[in-house]
């Protein structure tokens, strides 16, 4: 029978801070997958969604109190909510408190601010143009969905300013097709999100900023349309629906 080995660098290595050590630690300690799913926001006991407007100065006066994970799982609630709610007054009630949640995220600090991300604010993008531009290629985590539902612009284009706009509000609001890729479709968000309208402004400024810098061909219609569409977007959604402003 083999007698194990009683040398000094097999008992270094077992040792704390020998490599044997050193690999136990290493796979106690392994980090989680990436593709783990993140843990939902569940609105806590206490803090529900208001249903009238007498309910939403009393959520609003409740919110310095909440912790920020509790202040995120509340915005969350109240962008979904708000879309489909018919009474236009109420809606304004929630844009009020989302306001509110804005600026006591804002006031408790950088953690907070993290915490409720892009589903409560974004910035709205601009189309100042600062560079050279290159070839408008498709690309799909750009501008892809909005190939896919037939949205052009330009001296070529056969759609109005109104067709146009139409097609960016199912953009917004529909669920994609097949045809979109599945990491395209987790960074455009959910239909109706504020995610979703991030992306769609930030593909038509992106293509507007880019077409500028452009000297091969006239662009300008193009850009006149990407930039009427923007601005279109902004009043309706970022201001109208979201309160972004």
């Amino acid at each position: 029978m083999k007698r194990p080995n009683k040398s000094r660098k097999y008992q270094r290595r077992s040792i704390p801070g020998g490599l044997g050590y050193y690999r136990r630690q290493t796979e106690r300690t392994k980090p989680p997958a990436h593709d783990a799913q993140p843990k939902p926001r569940i609105l806590p006991a206490g803090y529900p969604v208001p249903i009238s407007l007498d309910e939403v100065d009393a959520c609003i006066a409740k919110l310095s109190s909440m912790k920020e994970f509790d202040l995120a799982a509340l915005a969350d609630a109240l962008i979904k909510r708000r879309p489909v709610c018919n009474d236009s007054t109420l809606r304004a009630g929630y844009t009020r408190i989302l306001q509110a949640i804005r600026r006591v995220a804002i006031a408790a600090g950088p953690a907070a601010i993290a915490a409720i991300g892009n589903d409560l604010y974004f910035k709205w993008p601009s189309t100042l143009y600062y560079g050279l531009g290159a070839p408008l290629a498709i690309d799909w985590n750009r501008d892809g969905p909005l190939k896919c539902f037939g949205y052009c612009v330009g001296m070529g284009s056969p759609l109005n300013s109104e067709q146009r706009r139409g097609i960016l509000s199912h953009v917004f609001a529909a669920e994609f097709p097949d045809t979109v890729p599945d990491d395209v479709r987790k960074k455009w968000g959910a239909p109706k999100s504020p995610q979703r309208m991030s992306k769609i402004a930030q593909a038509l400024a992106y293509l507007a900023k880019n077409a500028k810098g452009r000297t091969d061909a006239d662009l300008s219609e193009a850009i006149c349309d990407w930039e009427s569409d923007l601005d279109y977007l902004r009043r309706k959604y970022y201001v109208g629906v979201f309160g972004f402003g």
